[in-house]
């Protein structure tokens, strides 16, 4: 399953660039602006709430003009006026998400359900103290209408959606920091996530465009909870940008949904840095957005699947084990507008345009579960007649299995009494997806996926091979204040 939700930045300057699924950046960089101006005018509020990104087909927003609205609560808009007067912005979205697997995984016909309400809040410290530049951002997640919470490691690790809350506090925070504007300078420091800032999903249906590489081959599983962190971000120009960061490994955030603030269980750092390149249908008649950089890890390392003396550690369990050095990667995405039809006169509405989408991550050093990961794709946006604001899209995903990691799912289902064909190293995905605008603030996305060669990375002790097969899911986004006509982001 998975779910993501949107929230809205401090003030800011101009539209520059965007990030990740729940649109936190740097407290209105210029990515955290196009995430909400996507949100409240093309009413995909709620794309990544738990990873702190932004919905990339969102990225082009035209417009400033404020979209309609679904309930009108005057007494619930004036308090938010007089909040919004004093530096304090709330945003409320819903996302649920439905997945099912027909024929396909370990264990078929499964499906599950689950909720997520996002409360995130900006507070513009140069309105409430005079601190100019100055941002606090926080985002939380609540889940809920859980079902079938673990369905999900039926399925391979091709399959991009959310992880399932473990711990059984239903709260995850996403993040909490503080933001500090300088010119061109940003700086943003506290507990993150770098799902927030960088490997922007550039899919069409942003809830299933995780790196599958990144998430398998760095300890910060899940990604999106909240670590210690700090990220500074150079503006070079309206267009092209420069960002580093460094994120606190510590896995037993999967214990604890992001709420452990201790670093007792810290294990080391991910750093990561890149340039990029934004410009929207504001600033270039066929809109683009590039993103290049590397990463590196420095927890200790050593190979999970075989020992010191080569051997697979599932049967020689006394061996001494083999240590690895500390993994380092690159990576590159893109997201190009080729084709740009008639302006559409609904409010806050792109042109009718075609964009192409693609991806490449691989390590530079030897990867410990996946040597490369890449895709490619399109989005299609308002062409349908009379249908402004929906958007489809298709992928094709490839992902390689490292070769000790696809030798240990074969023996551990030899020892589990499964048969002896050997895990292909080779998955593909194909998907489809259609994100349908129902009205102001609310949104469908159903999308189908067609796996092949899956791997048990979830379930590494079945003797079961996984099954090709289609997995469907449907996420229905609310964007609460949208639909309450309360005040839109900072752009």
């Amino acid at each position: 399953m998975s779910i993501r939700f949107l929230r809205n930045a401090g003030s800011s300057a101009q539209p520059y660039k965007k990030i990740k699924l729940h649109n936190k950046i740097l407290g209105e960089t210029m990515t955290s602006r196009l995430a909400r101006m996507c949100v409240l005018l093309c009413t995909l509020p709620a794309a990544n709430a738990l990873a702190g990104t932004i919905p990339p087909n969102q990225d082009v927003a035209t417009t400033l003009a404020s979209p309609p609205t679904l309930i009108d609560v005057p007494p619930l808009k004036a308090a938010a006026q007089r909040l919004d007067q004093h530096g304090i912005r709330i945003d409320l979205n819903y996302v649920d998400d439905f997945i099912a697997n027909p024929g396909s995984g370990i264990i078929e016909n499964q499906t599950g359900n689950l909720g997520l309400f996002g409360i995130n809040a900006d507070f513009n410290l140069e309105k409430i103290i005079g601190l100019k530049g100055a941002t606090i951002h926080e985002a939380t997640t609540v889940y809920g209408l859980r079902s079938n919470s673990h369905m999900l490691t039926n399925q391979g690790s091709m399959l991009g959606t959310i992880n399932y809350l473990k711990y059984h506090s239903p709260v995850v925070l996403n993040m909490l920091t503080y933001e500090q504007k300088i010119g061109r300078l940003d700086f943003e420091v506290g507990r993150s996530n770098v799902l927030r800032y960088f490997w922007r999903q550039n899919c069409d249906n942003p809830f299933n465009c995780e790196p599958a590489l990144m998430a398998g081959d760095t300890p910060l599983m899940p990604l999106r909870y909240a670590s210690w962190s700090g990220l500074a971000r150079y503006q070079v120009t309206r267009a092209w940008y420069l960002q580093a960061g460094g994120f606190e490994d510590n896995a037993y955030n999967l214990n604890t949904n992001g709420l452990h603030f201790s670093t007792n269980h810290s294990t080391g750092t991910l750093g990561v840095g890149e340039f990029g390149y934004t410009t929207t249908f504001k600033t270039a008649a066929f809109p683009a957005h590039y993103e290049f950089g590397l990463w590196g890890d420095t927890t200790p390392h050593t190979n999970p699947y075989l020992s010191a003396l080569g051997r697979p550690v599932q049967i020689y369990t006394k061996d001494p084990k083999a240590s690895e050095p500390d993994p380092i990667g690159m990576f590159a995405e893109g997201r190009q507008v080729v084709w740009v039809g008639a302006r559409q006169h609904a409010v806050g509405a792109q042109p009718k345009n075609i964009a192409l989408t693609w991806g490449l991550f691989a390590p530079l050093n030897g990867g410990q579960n996946f040597d490369l990961e890449a895709w490619l794709g399109g989005i299609f946006t308002g062409v349908i007649p009379g249908r402004p604001y929906d958007h489809f899209g298709f992928r094709v995903h490839y992902l390689q299995l490292g070769s000790d990691f696809a030798h240990s799912e074969t023996v551990a289902r030899i020892l589990a009494g499964g048969n002896a064909d050997p895990q292909p190293r080779n998955e593909y995905s194909f998907e489809v997806s259609y994100d349908i605008h129902l009205a102001p603030g609310v949104m469908l996305a159903p999308t189908a996926q067609y796996l092949i060669n899956q791997d048990t990375y979830y379930f590494p002790k079945t003797r079961i091979a996984p099954r090709n097969g289609f997995v469907v899911s449907a996420f229905l986004v609310i964007s609460l204040d949208h639909m309450l006509g309360l005040p839109a982001p900072r752009l």
